[in-house]
């Protein structure tokens, strides 16, 4: 072997370190893309609660007290529609109240931002829940 084409062990060595050190960086790189995902879908998701909420909100606001008897069933069962929805959605305001416990759980970067975000999912389907027994008690009169 040629002096230009042989490799030295020392060479080879350091060639693999600097391989193994690309592969730990990226490995960094895809935990963080990993993180920013996770925390980006749950931000999407929390937004799409929060719309639809927010949508049942409007509805519910402009219930009326029917004139009639007739009116009175319709309206009632147009509610209890509205209100067995909400009472359904509480399934996903659970998950992302879990999604939101487990990044905080494994310390995600965007973990306070995430928790706060739930807390105002938590709070506005609360109110949310309280609508609908107002709208509720507002039609049995």
């Amino acid at each position: 072997c040629s002096s230009s084409s042989h490799i030295s062990h020392s060479s080879l060595m350091a060639l693999w370190k600097r391989w193994d050190e690309l592969l730990q960086k990226v490995a960094e790189r895809q935990d963080l893309l990993d993180n920013n995902l996770l925390s980006k879908q749950y931000i999407f998701d929390a937004s799409e609660a929060e719309a639809w909420m927010g949508e049942q909100e409007l509805y519910l606001m402009g219930v009326e007290k029917a004139k009639d008897e007739q009116g009175a069933e319709n309206a009632m069962k147009k509610h209890e529609l509205i209100e067995n929805t909400v009472e359904n959605y509480a399934e996903e305001i659970r998950a992302l109240g879990e999604r939101s416990r487990e990044m905080t759980g494994n310390y995600h970067p965007e973990a306070e931002f995430v928790a706060q975000r739930q807390s105002r999912v938590d709070k506005m389907y609360a109110g949310l829940k309280e609508l609908c027994l107002e709208t509720r008690n507002r039609l049995d009169e």
